[in-house]
């Protein structure tokens, strides 16, 4: 304390430990505000005028309210909505009129708006023409683009439409602002790129607001399909605007994270990279924009469109963090902010205001490559910001030549210092001694300058290997803990790296202290920085790379702080006339020198050392001790200590040299047993060094590391290296701390006592912590194929393998007990893939909702293809998507799309040539011709070698039913875990091209079209054709009947091979006589057999099936054309059987029941080969498909159970109870099919005709209608007759299966007859009576649930409550819900039509609410009443709908108004 009293800057340990603690905390916070905290938006919503904040935020949340990638339909929704919000806008600023034309460029867009439209001051164009086709090394991309552009006219931009004319515009050029309105399939999209896309609608409004017009045009470009190949700005390529050289600089607005800041990703030159400096809050480095320059970053953006192909100059600003949310379900609203909104709005907005007023001549002149824009070359930038307030840019040769300049002037002037040091004889660096002349002879006289020479290097490369070695530990324990927990690996770091540099420091200064301690560790970082800014120079000048620009300031730094270390040399006396005071205070102490020798080998080279000092002293207290005796002890009383020297120097005192030269005065300027010399070295210089050295590496390193941290942490998932990233962490550690080092002597251990215990902990931590949470979470891409040949179905997840992958995968129902397929994954290095047999998509609408979609798989894509030569054309269509590819196993040479358009500045085939053709289409289902060329090779004939795969892909995932296996992983997969989309499509349904010959050729009629080149169409891929499987089975067992007549035949007598024409063809007249149909099934046998085969083949198939038929009891598996007599039907109910949809997956799939080889039902798991065997359908369930109201409903049996009269009409009547109505009484149900109605619940369902997939008509009676066997079973009449007709007393069925008329009292006394009939049966049998059945007949399916009439009468408290359940009528509906709205409703709506509020958002509030209300209470409900033929009832419902609508019709005048 007594030394922080006198003087509080000393180089003493608690001013060090204080000083240098406060100056990295308060940086070092500073930092991670700044990084981590986004400046506060501005209370007022309208900070500028013609910009509104609230009104944008609002525009974000509608635009991200779903997915909405290229391939959606949702996507088309955005784009209208968002041509709907433009016209408003300019509407708004008076800058839109109703003139609308079209030019020769421009056709109608979507629905009925126009392609362009014009006005003085904006014009719209809305692009559905631009067609584009490009390469992408071994890719072709053919996309037609469906962009939105808004010109905003500047002052100084030439009249009229210049975009129509074929010269350049002679105006100072244009700024281009650029957004996509695209997300992925599987993110909302709130920041990629939906903030940037509300930041160009608050442009255009800006710009159009009156006094704000620009002097130079603005062309604002909201582009549709940036996530697959930057296909909108590609298409932009094509356009008029594009190709005018109107353009000269651009902005581009992007997002690669989900909130925090927008950095500045990258610029093309300092000129343009000027214009960010006016922002407010400007963010960014120059390490970035490197990072894609040199590859490290592998994601682009339209900046390499806007740059590389149109030569435009300009800036990418992007949001960058945090990478876990990016392209996943959390990029949305709920989790950015309407300050992260600000921060990149008020960016663009000034960039934009200063790109639009600049009309000098910067951006104009050169001589630009082919298809470019004329406007100059820009120098190399280098750029970063100062706590996010200033921001500093200036160019790359300024930067080189300051390196230069440090690297030569450097060295230089440290060489300097020291010759002049050297001459005025005080440089103590590097002197061990000093000879000294006196009369007595000649002496040398120590000074310990090379003490601690070593001693930094030691150190620094010490706790730089432990911090390193951590790194290594990490990815070898934990590698993946930095993906959650970054700032636990940094504490991690620093704190190891600070502990053992000041342990080392402390120890070695105990040991062998120095005054010059300081001074050596400068130098040597001095040199090892020299080295490093060679490297850094090489860079600049041969690569461009200006991320090493921190080096520089950093080795500036330590050049002056160097400096002031040599400086400080010359506060000390000269060396010779400190030798003299050393001598002359020496020999003026009596009895402490010996006389000398005069031989100066004789002289002391030092004073005695602190261990001789301390024998001598031992020496003279064993002289005044007593003589020993047995009883005394053999120590003595003193016991040696290991750390017997390690006491404190206050105790001990100064050195003998400090005692034997030096005054009070000096004594007390030394410190500890440092050199005596050391007494007149200033004492507050180490601050300046330190503040010159510390914050320069804390600002410039500390911004660099976490915008590295932030950019790299949570790329693990992605296939990223975790030692690279932990090793950058110590890099950047070290760099950190380095400028402590020649400090950490003075430090006090209290700081690194601490640091210490921050190790132990994180380490721990970091060890066994998991590494992902929900907040950071783990990537899996997933992917689902589908074969559309075969019916095989794929579902895949990619991501980190380990236990982390088949952990996720293991808790998702359909894939917990299959065996998992994986292997490394294809598009990204390092991750794994695992698959297994999916559930099958729904992507394709289906006829019926509920019916398994494998059964249209083969409708899911068409194609055929046309070969000429080594030419082709291939024909492509899908179904509800816009995205088809064609991939080829052998490279084509060339392809066009027809109708393809002008590729603008593109080659259609790389250098590689192409593998794989991307189709990309604006409209659905629409048909793509491709034509297609590939050379022959030797041997091959014409149209031979174009094999491969066709594929269309499906990405809309707006309905979770669309795509259940995605749905299930999302709702199953731990809370750490975010599912993203592999690749273009979530669905891939393909079929293969160019089969084997063997396959192709089988028919010789379509073996000599292809020869010649003629159509053929694509096969029909109809997996579950019983006529694949016969024909199958008809080749095997003509190749076994063949094999054994061939081993029989010359065993037979001479007569009967005589009568067995073994190899002789079918006769020619007798093929003559037969007829075409038989011919043309012959045609399709093989050649090879003649009627001996076909008589030996067709022989063991008429015994076996006449076996069959006989003696089906033996068989092991029962004919599905009988029923089985000695066994009884297996217990079946609706709940076993129950086709797996997104609702269902919640549970794992129930047990199914399949008939085995044993004749008896077994459950099945449906393991991982179920659909496997599904595509050939023997497990698939029976289907019935019944229709009510407009409604159709599957209903699922179990397989076999019509085919073999289990499945009985009771029971078909009750699973259509239950799937109407789980509390309907089946009673009610009335089945009709083909007209007939079935009324005997007894009679097998086969038995009235019903088979697989058969459709049945179900209508539903207020009163039971079921029927008996005795019933006039005779009604039947064609569907037709039913429906719209009455006759004979009758009901009459409308087409939706309602009852709506027939005369009441004919009606009730036909069913009042049935009735009493109806009552006579129960008695005896039926539903619940106590008579037996006859052979099963009669009696419901075992296992179901009793029929409503079975076990004892219901007693008379039963009846009344369900009387008092029975539902109300259609007339007490009605009147309640018109006693709702007249009382409820009416008297607002009057209140809000006569006195609206004057706010027009309150006012918009209670029109919605009013409206919304009456939609939902009242229209909705009056459409749920069924008038049951009541013509009454039906008149009443139609007036009060007729009177609600104009009631809301009201509501809709007064809004706008």
């Amino acid at each position: 304390m007594k030394w922080l009293l006198h003087n509080p800057i000393g180089f003493t340990p608690l001013p060090v430990t204080i000083i240098t603690s406060v100056v990295y905390s308060g940086l070092l916070i500073a930092l991670l505000v700044v990084h981590l905290i986004v400046p506060s938006a501005p209370h007022n919503a309208t900070p500028v005028k013609g910009i509104n904040i609230s009104e944008a935020w609002g525009d974000l949340q509608v635009l991200t309210n779903g997915f909405h990638p290229y391939n959606s339909h949702r996507n088309d929704f955005v784009r209208d909505w968002l041509l709907r919000r433009i016209e408003t806008i300019l509407r708004e600023n008076k800058a839109s009129n109703a003139t609308t034309s079209l030019n020769d460029y421009g056709m109608a867009g979507h629905g009925r708006r126009p392609a362009i439209q014009y006005s003085e001051r904006a014009v719209i164009f809305n692009d559905m023409t631009s067609n584009v086709t490009f390469e992408s090394g071994s890719l072709s991309v053919y996309f037609e683009g469906t962009n939105i552009m808004v010109y905003v006219r500047g002052k100084e931009d030439d009249a009229g439409h210049w975009w129509t004319s074929q010269s350049k515009p002679s105006g100072p050029g244009g700024v281009l602002v650029n957004a996509h309105y695209d997300s992925v399939s599987t993110g909302y999209g709130a920041t990629d790129d939906g903030i940037g896309v509300v930041t160009i609608l608050q442009l255009i409004k800006f710009f159009t607001t009156p006094g704000n017009q620009p002097k130079k045009g603005v062309v604002a470009l909201l582009n549709n399909g940036e996530e697959d190949f930057l296909n909108g700005a590609n298409a932009f390529c094509a356009h008029p605007i594009a190709r005018s050289q109107f353009l000269r600089t651009f902005l581009n607005l992007e997002g690669a994270g989900a909130g925090g800041r927008a950095t500045l990703f990258r610029s093309t030159d300092t000129e343009v990279t000027r214009f960010y400096e006016g922002s407010k809050h400007p963010f960014g480095t120059v390490v970035s924009g490197d990072g894609f320059k040199a590859g490290f970053v592998r994601s682009q953006t339209d900046y390499v469109i806007f740059n590389g192909i149109l030569g435009l100059r300009g800036l990418d600003v992007a949001f960058m963090e945090p990478r876990s949310r990016y392209h996943t379900d959390q990029d949305d609203t709920r989790r950015t902010s309407i300050d992260s909104l600000w921060h990149m709005l008020s960016a663009a907005l000034s960039t934009m205001q200063g790109l639009t007023s600049d009309t000098s001549s910067t951006f104009e002149g050169g001589d630009p490559a082919k298809g470019k824009v004329s406007n100059g070359s820009g120098s190399d930038a280098v750029w970063f910001d100062l706590f996010g307030v200033v921001f500093a840019v200036f160019e790359l040769h300024t930067l080189f030549a300051l390196s230069v300049t440090l690297l030569v002037v450097g060295p230089v002037t440290l060489i300097v210092i020291s010759a002049i040091l050297f001459k005025v004889d005080k440089l103590y660096l590097f002197s061990s001694s000093k000879h000294h002349h006196h009369a007595g002879g000649d002496d040398t006289v120590g000074l310990q300058g090379w003490r601690g020479f070593f001693r930094y290097p030691v150190i620094f490369a010490a706790a730089s290997a432990g911090v390193i070695g951590l790194a290594f530990l990490l990815n070898r324990m934990n590698p993946f803990i930095v993906s959650s927990s970054p700032y636990s690996v940094w504490s991690m770091m620093l704190s190891a790296w600070l502990f053992i540099a000041w342990f080392l420091s402390r120890a070695s200064d105990f040991v062998r202290p120095t005054a010059i301690h300081r001074a050596y560790a400068l130098l040597w970082m001095f040199a090892g920085g020299w080295i490093v800014l060679v490297l850094v120079t090489v860079s600049e000048e041969r690569f461009h790379i200006a991320a090493g620009y921190f080096m520089v300031f950093y080795f500036a730094a330590l050049f002056l702080a160097t400096v002031m270390a040599f400086l400080e040399l010359f506060g000390l006396s000269k060396k010779s006339q400190y030798a003299d005071e050393f001598e002359d205070n020496l020999n003026g102490q009596e009895g402490i020198r010996s006389p000398r020798s005069g031989s100066i080998s004789s002289a002391r080279l030092l004073a005695p050392s602190r261990e001789e000092q301390t024998q001598e002293t031992h020496a003279e207290d064993n002289e005044q001790e007593d003589e020993p005796v047995e009883t005394t002890s053999l120590l003595r009383g003193r016991v040696a200590s290991t750390f017997a020297n390690y006491t404190s120097r206050s105790h001990i005192g100064k050195p003998p040299e400090a005692e034997e030269v030096l005054d009070e005065p000096k004594k007390g300027r030394v410190y500890g047993y440092e050199q005596p010399w050391s007494w007149s070295l200033p004492a507050w210089t180490w601050l300046l060094q330190f503040l010159l050295l510390a914050p320069v590496a804390i600002v410039l390193v500390g911004q660099i590391g976490l915008l590295f941290i932030s950019a790299t942490y949570q790329t693990l998932s992605d296939g990223s290296s975790p030692f690279t990233v932990y090793l950058v962490m110590a890099i950047i550690s070290v760099l950190l701390l380095a400028p402590l080092g020649p400090y950490l002597h003075r430090y006090t251990y209290h700081v690194p006592t601490f640091l210490l215990c921050v190790f132990a902990g994180t380490l721990i931590y970091n060890l066994i912590a998991f590494p992902f949470s929900a907040n950071n979470r783990l990537k899996l891409y997933f992917i689902q194929k589908v074969d559309l040949d075969t019916g095989i179905n794929r579902a895949s997840l990619t991501g980190i393998g380990g236990p982390f992958l088949n952990e996720v995968i293991h808790t998702l129902p359909s894939a917990a007990a299959q065996a998992l397929k994986c292997a490394d994954s294809e598009k990204y290095t390092g991750l794994t893939e695992c698959s297994w047999d999916g559930i099958p998509p729904r992507v394709v609408t289906a006829t019926h909702p509920e019916v398994p979609p494998l059964y249209g798989y083969a409708d899911w894509l068409s194609y055929n293809i046309t070969r000429t030569g080594n030419e082709a054309q291939i024909h492509v269509m899908g179904t509800n998507t816009r995205n088809c590819k064609i991939q080829f196993n052998r490279p084509v040479s060339d392809m066009w799309v027809e109708g393809g358009g002008n590729d603008g500045p593109f080659k259609r085939v790389g250098g590689d040539r192409t593998r794989e053709i991307r189709l990309w289409s604006r409209t659905w289902e629409k048909p793509w011709d491709v034509h297609v060329k590939w050379e022959l090779r030797t041997g091959e004939n014409d149209g031979e070698g174009l094999d491969g795969k066709i594929i269309c892909l499906w990405n809309d995932e707006n309905k979770r039913t669309t795509i259940p296996a995605l749905e299930e992983a999302r709702r199953f997969a731990p809370v750490w875990v975010g599912i993203v989309k592999l690749s273009d499509g979530l669905v891939e349904g393909s079929n293969i091209i160019g089969k084997p010959a063997a396959l192709q050729d089988s028919n010789p009629e379509k073996r000599l079209a292809r020869q010649h080149g003629e159509v053929r169409d694509a096969p029909q891929h109809d997996f579950f054709s019983p006529v694949t499987v016969a024909s199958s089975t008809v080749s095997k067992l003509t190749n076994v009947a063949q094999s054994y007549l061939e081993s029989f035949y010359p065993l037979l007598p001479a007569q009967l091979q005589s009568l067995i024409p073994f190899a002789s063809p079918i006769p020619t007249p007798i093929s003559s006589s037969l007829p075409p149909p038989l011919l043309a099934l012959l045609s399709y046998l093989p050649t090879s057999l003649t009627p001996a085969i076909l008589l030996a083949t067709l022989a063991p198939i008429l015994i076996l099936l006449f076996t069959m038929s006989t003696w089906r009891s033996y068989m092991g598996r029962y004919s599905p054309f009988t029923a089985p007599a000695s066994r009884a039907p297996p217990t079946v109910s609706e709940d076993d059987y129950h086709y797996l949809g997104p609702d269902d997956i919640v549970d794992p799939p129930r047990p199914s029941y399949i008939p085995n080889s044993t004749s008896s039902y077994f459950p099945s798991s449906r393991g991982p080969t179920a659909s496997r065997a599904d595509a050939a359908n023997p497990l698939a369930p029976d289907i019935l498909i019944l229709k009510h109201r407009g409604t159709t409903y599957p209903l699922h049996f179990p397989a076999f159970t019509i085919g073999e009269s289990i499945l009985r009409v009771g029971e078909l009547r009750k699973t259509a109870a239950k799937k109407i109505d789980p509390g309907m009484d089946p009673r009610r149900i009335k089945l009709l099919y083909k007209g007939k109605v079935l009324k005997d619940d007894a009679v097998p369902c086969r038995e009235e005709g019903l088979k697989q997939n058969s459709e049945l008509m179900c209508v539903v009676s207020e009163i039971p209608v079921t029927g008996r066997a005795d019933e006039d079973s005779s009604e039947s009449a064609s569907e037709g007759e039913i429906v719209g007709k009455e006759a004979n007393g009758g009901v009459r069925i409308d087409v939706d299966g309602t009852i709506i008329g027939g005369p009441k009292k004919a009606r009730k006394g036909h069913r009042a007859g049935k009735k009493k009939r109806r009552d006579l049966r129960d008695e005896s049998s039926g539903y619940g009576g106590s008579g037996t059945t006859t052979e099963g007949r009669n009696s419901p399916m075992p296992g179901t649930a009793p029929g409503p009439n079975q076990g004892s009468p219901k007693t008379q408290q039963q009846q009344q409550q369900q009387q008092q359940a029975r539902p109300k009528s259609a007339m007490d509906k009605l009147n309640e819900l018109s006693s709702t709205f007249h009382t409820k409703f009416v008297p607002q709506c009057i209140q809000f039509t006569s006195n609206p509020p004057s706010d027009a958002k309150v006012r918009d509030l209670e029109y919605k609410k009013l409206s919304e209300s009456i939609l939902a209470q009242i229209i909705l409900k009056l459409d749920e009443v069924q008038t049951e033929g009541d013509e009454e009832a039906r008149m009443r419902r139609r007036a009060l709908v007729r009177e609600t609508q104009a009631m809301l019709g009201s509501l809709d005048a007064v809004v706008k108004r």
